[in-house]
């Protein structure tokens, strides 16, 4: 299963879930694996972090760089192999824009797969996560 979610929550994640940072920059103390394929280009950052670029520009010129350059069917095999459910992570809280939620969309919309925000559904414990039961 693929999620999404953001750093400040990885520590609360269940040990079944991997989580992958998708984002330029990690934070220092993140320790999981990255995959910088999905991470948007310092450029794009920076204009809609400066205001230079709307969130529907982020969106069509993340998808044209980034996204169009992938093969979803193979990044998702890649990513699902890592674990039996993995975490997508970046910055920004579930609430905000984030390019995050453009690819839960792109896998959506290229393989017909449906990537939730870890926590909108899912339990928040090792004690109820149906991957760590043993009964």
């Amino acid at each position: 299963m693929l999620y999404t979610s953001y750093f400040a929550k990885v520590r609360s994640l269940p040990s079944s879930v991997v989580p992958i940072g998708i984002s330029l920059w990690p934070p220092r103390w993140f320790q999981g694996e990255s995959e910088r394929r999905l991470a948007p280009s310092q450029s794009l950052l920076t204009s809609f972090k400066s205001g230079l670029c709307t969130e529907d520009q982020y969106r069509t010129f993340y998808r044209s760089e980034t996204l169009d350059k992938l093969n979803p069917a193979e990044l998702y095999q890649t990513l699902s192999a890592k674990g039996v459910a993995v975490a997508l992570c970046c910055y920004e809280k579930p609430t905000d824009f984030c390019h995050r939620h453009i690819v839960a969309d792109w896998f959506k919309e290229t393989l017909g797969v449906t990537v939730e925000e870890f926590g909108s559904y899912y339990p928040t414990t090792d004690a109820d996560d149906p991957f760590t039961k043993t009964s």
